[in-house]
């Protein structure tokens, strides 16, 4: 009886250390979606476009916060939300506005 509770107690710890090690390494995350670094940038890129464009009016932003959100679903850098920002510049319908990606 009190080898079989051990070798249970040894058997939990063992895995216990190997999650451990997985998750310091990034391999049993479980997290999904954008980096809270990604999901910020494209949210104040979002609300700085919604608040500086003339037409801003004219545009769906609970559709294009959605579908930009759903764009950046697994970005990680900021980089990563490009796609999003560009598809909401684009959104706005108008042939003034562009998005120009840092460092281009």
């Amino acid at each position: 009886m009190a080898g079989a509770r051990f070798s249970l107690w040894l058997r939990l710890g063992v895995l216990l250390m190997a999650l451990s090690v997985a998750a310091a390494l990034g391999i049993a995350s479980s997290r999904s979606g954008p980096s809270v670094q990604a999901s910020d940038y494209l949210y104040n890129a979002l609300l700085i476009i919604r608040q500086n464009s003339i037409d801003s009016g004219r545009v769906d932003w609970d559709t294009v916060y959605d579908h930009a959100f759903d764009l950046s679903r697994t970005a990680r850098s900021t980089a990563d939300t490009y796609p999003a920002i560009d598809y909401a510049v684009a959104a706005l319908g108008d042939w003034h506005s562009r998005f120009v990606p840092p460092g281009r």
